[in-house]
């Protein structure tokens, strides 16, 4: 078990649920295999949990931490890393606090971020195309997670807002 939780580990990162569940299935597929009983299983894995923990191995606030940062650098909005973490596993109170050490206005900054790669409102090539297309890129920023106020704001803007609106939020103004 240990040598299988080690090449998880080392292969993809995990919160301490998250790490439990996929363990949980192996054991499940091992015992269906191979027989045993699954109380004695579960109590090698908790002692195997608290192992890894100790060890540094598996560090849920490390986790939720790096995987905030890295999906706002990606410009990801604040209800999609919050949505994406809950499904991963990540403890609520961890999630707030990562998403509340973030700087400036992360926001407006991941919005910014999401027009510029969709290539929506001001991005577009021409004003006629950005006029035609606002409904449905008010649509892509809801999908995307941004609020309504958000989304205007940076639709409506035009390339040298949009660069003072990010440098702005990213600086905490």
């Amino acid at each position: 078990m240990r040598n299988s939780a080690t090449y998880y580990l080392q292969r993809y990162p995990a919160t301490t649920s998250r790490f439990r569940r996929v363990m949980l299935r192996k054991i499940d597929r091992s015992l269906a295999f191979h027989g045993g009983e699954r109380d004695e299983a579960e109590e090698l894995l908790d002692t195997l949990v608290q192992q890894l923990t100790e060890a540094g191995w598996l560090d849920d606030a490390r986790f939720v931490q790096a995987r905030v940062e890295e999906l706002h650098r990606k410009g990801t909005s604040r209800r999609g890393i919050q949505a994406m973490l809950m499904q991963q596993g990540g403890p609520s109170d961890l999630v707030r606090a990562a998403l509340d050490s973030l700087e400036g206005d992360p926001e407006l900054a991941a919005a910014v971020k999401v027009a510029r790669r969709k290539r929506l409102g001001p991005y577009q090539p021409t004003q006629e195309r950005r006029q035609e297309r606002k409904q449905k890129d008010l649509a892509a920023m809801a999908r995307a997670g941004f609020s309504y106020g958000i989304a205007r704001r940076v639709l409506d803007a035009d390339e040298e807002e949009l660069i003072e609106l990010e440098g702005a939020a990213l600086a905490g103004g």
